[in-house]
């Protein structure tokens, strides 16, 4: 399980959102341990996209979450 990082008043917020607005499809900037929580509380979630600048990062979180609704994609930032 990866660390969730987010305050917990963030993450209940924006879970409470998640489930008022029931949406098929999320998109995220940044993976982690927060894409693992919301996919795993939010069910009516039937695609979720994350798109995250490491790819290393995106190894291990490939690694970590093996949902097949999860579409991890390394996007390479153009400048150091």
């Amino acid at each position: 399980m990866l660390r969730v990082w987010m305050d917990p008043i963030e993450q209940s917020q924006l879970l409470a959102i998640l489930h008022a607005v029931g949406p098929e499809r999320c998109l995220e900037w940044g993976s982690g341990g927060s894409t693992q929580y919301y996919l795993r509380q939010c069910p009516f979630v039937r695609e979720w996209v994350s798109v995250e600048h490491d790819e290393r990062w995106v190894e291990e979180v490939r690694a970590a979450e093996q949902d097949p609704r999860l579409r991890l994609t390394h996007v390479a930032p153009d400048r150091p």
